[in-house]
């Protein structure tokens, strides 16, 4: 396991550089840091932390079937609350295979109007190319628990 915090290996009960414990990592909650993130995001700040380890209010087998089947699109980010990743995935994604699907009806039946929409799927083409490597990441990352999620840390236990 790795602290959230600062990142170094936690062997004991409580990392050695920054004194996180495990039980306040274990104990971790993505909806306090959504909340947190909502209504104060200066104290958001200094709080909400990314960790590996899935929390307890995060359904883990929920999420493992997002990132398999809607990942590409963004859905497991929108079920974590990654919002600014998801919505790039979605906004690139979407469009490209709209355009895809038209450039194959319009060279199925000939619609010679539609043939200028090479150079914008080119061009979306390289987005959609960083969104699948995203997705390649979150797949990897979500079963190797490397996957970063959004957490408050729990109570420290004295």
């Amino acid at each position: 396991m790795r602290c959230p915090v600062c990142g170094a290996k936690m062997k004991d009960v409580a990392c050695r550089y920054c004194k996180t414990t495990k039980k306040e990592v274990l104990t971790a909650s993505n909806k306090k840091a959504l909340e947190l993130r909502k209504n104060d995001r200066e104290k958001a700040e200094d709080t909400v932390v990314y960790s590996g380890e899935i929390p307890s209010d995060v359904n883990a087998t929920k999420l493992k079937v997002l990132t398999c089947t809607l990942g590409w699109f963004g859905a497991n980010d929108f079920y974590v609350g990654r919002y600014a990743r998801a919505i790039f995935k979605l906004v690139v994604t979407v469009p490209f295979f709209l355009l895809v699907i038209l450039k194959v009806l319009a060279e199925m039946f000939l619609w010679y109007n539609l043939q200028n929409i090479d150079n914008i799927l080119y061009w979306l083409s390289f987005l959609a190319a960083i969104t699948f490597f995203l997705y390649v990441m979150d797949f990897v990352g979500v079963f190797t628990h490397k996957y970063k999620i959004p957490v408050v840390l729990g109570d420290k236990d004295e």
